[in-house]
């Protein structure tokens, strides 16, 4: 259900039934956490978006979903203009996980940080 809400961009509602879940499963609970991190991305929520990352990647590691929300959890860290503890994660998913599907953008996005060249580029909004 959870899910749903994500995908119908009720990400509220998402958050609040995914919050109330808790699988056992490995993948499951892992990607329940995930989702939680997307919701609050979608709501602009970089923090609490980066947290539930956290908690996806550590959760229980995992050669699928590891490396997914180490990459997601780098993109809040960029949002958030740390980008030497995104260069870390980065450089965590090449080192840990080569054979991801994810392991060349992290090379990409590693390489482009180091060189002063953020791959995302965010607009900070102006307060008048």
């Amino acid at each position: 259900m959870g899910i749903s809400y994500l995908n119908n961009k009720e990400y509220t509602l998402a958050i609040e039934t995914l919050e109330k879940v808790n699988f056992e499963d490995e993948l499951l609970g892992t990607i329940t956490l995930g989702a939680i991190g997307d919701a609050f991305l979608q709501l602009g929520s970089v923090n609490d978006a980066l947290e539930n990352y956290e908690r996806a990647y550590n959760r229980k590691e995992n050669e699928l979903t590891t490396p997914i929300y180490l990459m997601k959890a780098a993109l809040c860290l960029e949002i958030l203009e740390d980008y030497e503890m995104a260069i870390n994660l980065y450089r965590d998913v090449m080192q840990k996980y080569p054979l991801s599907s994810v392991a060349n953008n992290a090379e990409k996005y590693m390489e482009s940080l180091l060189l002063g060249k953020p791959v995302y580029q965010f607009e900070k909004e102006v307060s008048e």
